[in-house]
C-alpha cells in the first residue's frame, strides 16, 4: 500500500503550491490551441482534405469513433500496464485507487467489457446521433 503522503489524488499536496492553478492553465493552453487551430485557414484545409479524401460519412463515424477508442485504450494502458507489471513505480501515486492492484484475469475482463460497451453502445449511439441529428458547420 501506498502512505497517504505519498497519494496524489488523496492529498492536498495536489493543490499546494498552485497545483490546481497550473493544472487549469495547461487545460486552458491546450484547449485555446485546438480552438486556434480550428479556427485557422490551415486547419479548415486540413479538415477539408480529409473530408474530400475520405469522405463526410467516414470521417464523422470512423474518424469519431476511432480517435475516441484509441485515446481511451492509449490512456487506460498508462496506468494497466504499470499495474500489471508493477513499473514504474512513481506512476502509482496518480492511480485514482492506489492501494487497490488489479490482476490480469480481471483486466481482461473489463477489457472485454470496454469493448463490448464501445461496439454494441457507443458505436450505436455514434451512428444514431449521425442521423437523428446531422453534424452541421
Amino acid at each position: 500500500p501506498i502512505p497517504q503522503s505519498k497519494r496524489w489524488l488523496y492529498s492536498t499536496a495536489a493543490f499546494k503550491n498552485g497545483g490546481a492553478f497550473k493544472s487549469f492553465a495547461i487545460d486552458v493552453v491546450i484547449v485555446g490551441s485546438f480552438v486556434a487551430f480550428n479556427a485557422s485557414e490551415f486547419g479548415r484545409d486540413f479538415y477539408d482534405g480529409i473530408e474530400t479524401h475520405y469522405g463526410e460519412w467516414n470521417v464523422n463515424f470512423w474518424g469519431t469513433f476511432l480517435i475516441t477508442s484509441i485515446f481511451f485504450w492509449a490512456w487506460g494502458a498508462v496506468f494497466a500496464i504499470p499495474d500489471l507489471t508493477g513499473y514504474p513505480a512513481w506512476l502509482f501515486k496518480y492511480k485514482t485507487q492506489p492501494f487497490v492492484r488489479v490482476d490480469l484475469r480481471q483486466y481482461v475482463n473489463i477489457a472485454l467489457i470496454s469493448l463490448r460497451n464501445q461496439v454494441l453502445v457507443a458505436g450505436p449511439l455514434l451512428l444514431a446521433t449521425m442521423y437523428i441529428g446531422p453534424l452541421k458547420p
